[in-house]
């Protein structure tokens, strides 16, 4: 939430014309892109994700923006495929190939750019993700 929310209220400076710096119209540029290259949403379904999470004037505040976030992550074609690719023995991934596992999928998805937050704090993403995983366990399918 909290590298969200940063990348939330630079969008919102960014936007010259928003009426504060709690919200953007839904139709911001900067929103649109964002939600766009970090999301499983197409430009097809964005205006309804939107409509749905925005006020009635058509504001998206912080709280509409992760909500799109999180009910639209990567595409989970894309997170399996990966899993798949560690080549898994019947037990599961071992957790440090599991963490750069992830930290890859994320980074191509465009979730983690180069020195924002989400970068300097993707270890405690990690561990909130995978609570009991240690060095020594194994991430599973379900897990995954």
């Amino acid at each position: 939430e909290m590298a969200y929310s940063d990348v939330f209220s630079r969008l919102a400076c960014a936007n010259s014309s928003a009426s504060d710096m709690d919200t953007l119209p839904r139709d911001d540029p900067g929103l649109r892109q964002f939600l766009v290259s970090h999301t499983g949403l197409g430009l097809a379904h964005l205006d309804a994700e939107l409509a749905h999470v925005a006020s009635r004037d058509g504001e998206i505040g912080l709280d509409g923006f992760l909500s799109v976030l999180r009910g639209n992550p990567v595409p989970e074609d894309d997170a399996i495929t990966c899993y798949f690719e560690l080549d898994p023995p019947a037990g599961g991934v071992d957790v440090p190939s599991a963490r750069a596992a992830l930290e890859h999928l994320a980074r191509g998805a465009g979730c983690l750019p180069e020195g924002g937050l989400a970068e300097r704090a993707w270890p405690r993403i990690l561990d909130a993700a995978l609570p009991e995983a240690s060095p020594t366990r194994t991430v599973d399918m379900e897990q995954w």
